[in-house]
C-alpha cells in the first residue's frame, strides 16, 4: 500500500487533504485499490506528531471546574471533540486528583491532548442515564474498562490510573485490542479508532 501511494503523488496529496478536512478517504482507496481503513493510517501517522506538538505549545488548560467543562461540552452539543484540534477521543482516562476522585478526561485521537469531560456522559451522544451506560472489565486488563452506551451503541475504552498508576493510556489503549474484538462481538462501534485502525 505504501509503495502504491509513493508511486502516485497526486493520491498522496488527495489522501492528506481528505484526512485534514475530516472527509472520507474512500475515493483515494478505490483509486489505488486498497482498504480505506488501513489507508487512514498514513495521514494520521504523518499529522499526529505535528498536532501533538502544536497542542503542547498552545498551553491551554481544559481541565477546569465542572461548570467550565459543561460550558465546553455544551448542553446543545453533547458530542465530545478535542478543544485543540476538533478530533474525536480515542480513549478516556480516570485518575484521582486532590479535589476530585475519579476525574475523567478524554484522550484525543489526533493530538493526544486530554480534556475533562463529565464521567457520566456518553462522548458520542450525550446519554447520561446510568442504566444506559454500563462498563465492562476483563480479567486480563483489570485497569481498562469498556464504557458502553446503550443508546447509540458506541464504546470508548477507559484506562483507570487508580488501578494501575504505571499505565500509559495511549499504549494500553493500543495493546488491549482483545477488548475491541469483544466489543465488536457485542455489536458496539468504537467512537474513534486508534492509529492502527482498531
Amino acid at each position: 500500500m505504501a509503495s502504491r501511494l509513493a508511486s502516485e503523488p497526486a493520491a498522496m496529496s488527495d489522501l492528506l487533504t481528505a484526512a485534514l478536512g475530516r472527509e472520507s478517504v474512500d475515493a483515494v482507496a478505490i483509486r489505488i485499490d486498497c482498504d480505506a481503513t488501513a489507508l487512514e493510517f498514513f495521514p494520521r501517522a504523518f499529522v499526529q506528531p505535528v498536532a501533538e506538538a502544536l497542542a503542547g505549545q498552545a498551553g491551554l488548560d481544559f481541565s477546569g471546574s465542572q461548570d467550565e467543562v459543561d460550558t465546553f461540552a455544551g448542553d446543545d452539543d453533547t458530542r465530545a471533540a478535542c478543544p485543540y484540534c476538533g478530533a474525536l477521543p480515542v480513549a478516556a482516562v480516570l485518575r484521582d486528583e486532590p479535589e476530585i476522585k475519579g476525574r475523567r478526561t478524554l484522550l484525543c485521537s489526533l493530538c493526544l491532548a486530554e480534556w475533562t469531560f463529565p464521567r457520566t456522559r456518553c462522548p458520542a451522544c450525550g446519554e447520561e442515564r446510568a442504566e444506559k451506560r454500563p462498563h465492562h472489565v476483563a480479567e486480563s486488563w483489570p485497569h481498562i474498562r469498556v464504557e458502553e452506551c446503550g443508546s447509540c451503541r458506541t464504546y470508548v475504552k477507559a484506562i483507570d490510573l487508580r488501578e494501575n498508576g504505571l499505565a500509559v493510556p495511549i499504549v494500553d489503549e493500543l495493546a488491549s485490542a482483545e477488548l475491541d474484538l469483544w466489543a465488536v462481538e457485542q455489536g458496539l462501534t468504537k467512537l474513534r479508532t486508534n492509529l492502527l485502525g482498531m
